[in-house]
């Protein structure tokens, strides 16, 4: 039974680490309608349509900005005219963001007075056609948010950011220029280096204005991407996304787009701080179904999927807290696997142990050892996802047991299985490749079991007294029925060798 998706859902905290639950316990997106981000869906196609350098907020909340210091200054004078010419020959050429301009940080000699952010400063005597500049340094690779207010009903001003570049290159980060007395802010993730308000009064008469900046270093490495328009877009391989919120009006969106209809994860971990974020998913074309009781989305071909993470207001804003989001296709096979102890260990062979019984429920008479280790079991798993190709972030647990026999000391026998394993976990890297080692250790030698083994070491035949424990290991992917063991077979058998004594040699 498929459960219909359509235009919203709201995901829920329920992705954690490396979840143990079986699949009915799996995470999943509740179905919700609404009317508010069914109006933005539509909004923002064409999506590819949004030009990144211009930042134009709708609304602006000076709440959330460190501008707590104010002071008023006077227009300076001297520099601004010869600026003014610089601008207007240079931002021709330069009328876009560079990425990758240097702005040789130890040489710049900034072209107007330098001024501190966190800072909302008046300025005065503001007049028609003036052109007004300050510096300012950014100090590590932040977001900006550069603001203009406090604008008289006559006054009307233009705000830009410019970096200053190599060989006094100025460069256009962003321009605000609202119609009217509007508030103009210009928000930007920015590269350390030398910037500058620059304020062009388009109407103005003796006014008084205020400015800042504030600068915030607390940001993931997905930013800029604030708005649909700057959205982060994710390739079609399983993203980890791992993210956090830097200030109450900061968003984070995140556009995942599939090019042929399959299956696909979607799941949340905020189990760290629970309910420190809100999360949406819009619908923007095409359609998702979910599996019932699972994390798993049926989409179509073209499908266009956008994530929202936002501040629950509720909350403290905290941006050294992380949240994490899996988006991307289904793990749908295991290609390989592989467990095994050292390689020099002098195994037990079925003649060794053929009296003894079979710990697995189904199989032949005897106990057969098929995994054998001293001290270091390694064990590795290779993914595929729902395209093929490999998939990675998917989480794997290994389970272990190094010995199933318990004893019953009134019968005087051993009794079986019981089976109560160690689990660890992993993610698969980006090939899907998923391991780990684990040091099974000596002391944890029960010594059940004792048989008097004969083996061939370097062409001489070796007679042990050797004593082991006899386990069972198993894989499993969560949310899946991949895996190596099942219900009816719970695994496979771990001969866990404590000791081996030499009786004999020969030859």
């Amino acid at each position: 039974m498929r459960k219909h998706l359509s235009w919203i859902l709201l995901l829920p905290s329920v992705f954690s680490g490396y979840a143990l639950a079986g699949a009915e316990n799996a995470p999943y997106f509740d179905q919700l309608l609404s009317a508010d981000h069914a109006q933005l869906s539509q909004k923002v196609a064409p999506i590819e349509s949004a030009q990144r350098q211009t930042f134009v907020p709708m609304q602006l909340d000076l709440s959330d900005l460190d501008l707590s210091d104010k002071v008023s200054i006077l227009p300076q004078a001297g520099k601004l005219e010869g600026l003014a010419e610089h601008v207007a020959k240079t931002s021709a050429q330069n009328l876009m963001l560079s990425a990758t301009a240097e702005d040789g940080s130890d040489t710049v000699t900034p072209l107007c007075d330098t001024l501190a952010a966190g800072t909302l400063y008046t300025l005065s005597g503001v007049q028609k056609d003036g052109v007004y500049c300050y510096h300012f340094e950014v100090k590590k690779r932040s977001k900006i948010m550069a603001l203009l207010v406090g604008q008289a009903e006559t006054t009307d001003m233009k705000l830009s950011v410019l970096r200053h570049g190599a060989n006094d290159q100025l460069f256009i980060v962003g321009t605000s220029d609202h119609s009217g007395n509007a508030d103009e802010v210009v928000s930007a993730v920015v590269e350390p280096g030398h910037y500058y308000w620059y304020m062009e009064a388009k109407a103005a008469e003796n006014a008084s204005i205020q400015f800042g900046v504030s600068i915030d270093s607390n940001i993931d490495t997905y930013e800029p991407n604030d708005t649909p328009q700057t959205s982060t877009r994710l390739p079609e391989t399983r993203n980890m996304i791992v993210g956090n919120i830097d200030s109450a009006s900061d968003l984070d969106y995140y556009l995942y787009t599939v090019e042929k209809g399959k299956k696909i994860d979607i799941e949340v971990d905020d189990s760290h701080s629970p309910k420190q974020w809100l999360f949406s998913l819009s619908v923007l074309s095409g359609s998702v179904e979910r599996e019932a009781n699972t994390s798993h989305y049926l989409v179509t071909e073209g499908t266009q999927l956008l994530l929202q993470v936002k501040h629950n207001p509720e909350k403290t804003v905290d941006a050294s807290k992380q949240y994490r989001v899996l988006l991307g296709p289904s793990v749908a096979s295991m290609k390989s696997s592989s467990v095994q102890g050292e390689p020099d260990v002098v195994r037990l062979m079925l003649k060794d142990t053929a009296h003894l019984p079979n710990i697995l429920r189904h199989g032949p008479t005897g106990l057969y050892l098929t995994t054998q280790v001293y001290n270091k079991l390694t064990w590795q798993v290779v993914l595929t996802d729902s395209t093929g190709q490999p998939a990675a972030n998917a989480p794997v647990n290994f389970y272990y047991d190094l010995n199933v026999f318990k004893y019953d000391y009134q019968s005087e026998q051993y009794f079986y299985p019981f089976y109560e394993p160690t689990v660890v976990g992993a993610y698969t890297n980006n090939q899907g490749v998923a391991k780990g080692e684990i040091i099974v250790g000596r002391n944890n030698c029960e010594v059940e079991f004792e048989v008097i083994q004969e083996a061939y070491v370097y062409n001489h035949k070796v007679t042990y007294r050797t004593g082991f424990d006899a386990g069972i290991w198993s894989i499993k992917v969560p949310g899946t029925s991949i895996g190596v063991g099942g219900s009816e077979v719970p695994g496979v058998t771990l001969g866990h060798i404590c000791t081996q004594k030499v009786l004999n040699v020969e030859g």
